[in-house]
């Protein structure tokens, strides 16, 4: 959805910026390196004999093509019906409605749905309205005014915040590969967000010239009917 021009530099540093982003986001992810703070918790052997990261991947990586696909058709969607928070009640409403029939087909025990103990009540309010309402409202937002490729750029930096955070409150250990992952994802993603905003400078001095343009075909036919009238 993105208008591309080898010869721009524009879209060059958008493609470039957009590659590096996704390349430090798997250095972060997949590379380790030595640890700059804090201790490791994690064995060597562990990470390499668990058959479940093969599955955690897989489904990983099938979790951003479907994030893809999906923010591809809220532009679509949006550009014919610009209202987010009418497409925001019928996505919570039918994601609300395929969550609840897979529940019930792999959880057979109904107190398992209990919300009356206050660990899981909070939980559940909180990923309903930040984790479902709040952040796809403003991807919505972001995707209307700037276009898929704008919101989805700030996916790579999803993985430094995680990381931060797990440092932060977690108290995990902080990797040689997390800060190298981390300068990549920064500097790809001051490279999209620079493409964009010179295209932007561009169509608005592209509007301006075509209004001035405009105004000056029809100053000949003011000054002709001014003068008819006898107007100085």
């Amino acid at each position: 959805m993105e208008k591309f021009n080898y010869t721009s530099a524009t879209s060059i540093a958008k493609s470039i910026g957009t590659l590096v982003s996704v390349i430090g986001a798997l250095i972060v992810t997949l590379y380790q390196g030595p640890s700059i703070l804090g201790i490791s918790s994690h064995s060597d052997e562990t990470l390499t004999s668990s058959s479940a990261w093969l599955i955690g991947g897989l489904l990983l990586t099938i979790d951003s093509l479907v994030a893809s696909i999906f923010i591809i058709a809220q532009a679509i969607v949006l550009k014919k019906c610009p209202a987010e928070l009418v497409l925001m009640l019928f996505y919570s409403c039918f994601v609300a409605i395929l969550s609840a029939a897979a529940s019930f087909i792999v959880e057979k025990d109904l107190n398992a749905w209990s919300l009356k103990h206050r660990m899981r009540f909070i939980p559940v309010i909180y990923s309903a309205l930040f984790g479902n309402v709040f952040q796809v409202s403003i991807i919505m937002w972001c995707v209307r005014r700037k276009g898929p490729l704008f919101a989805s750029v700030f996916h790579p930096l999803g993985v430094i915040f995680a990381t931060t955070m797990g440092i932060v409150i977690l108290g995990e250990a902080f990797y040689l590969g997390s800060l190298l992952g981390s300068i990549v994802v920064v500097i790809g993603f001051y490279f999209v967000m620079w493409g964009k905003a010179k295209e932007a400078e561009t169509i608005d001095d592209d509007g301006l010239k075509g209004f001035e343009s405009r105004n000056e075909k029809k100053m000949p036919l003011l000054l002709n009917n001014t003068a008819e009238n006898g107007v100085v």
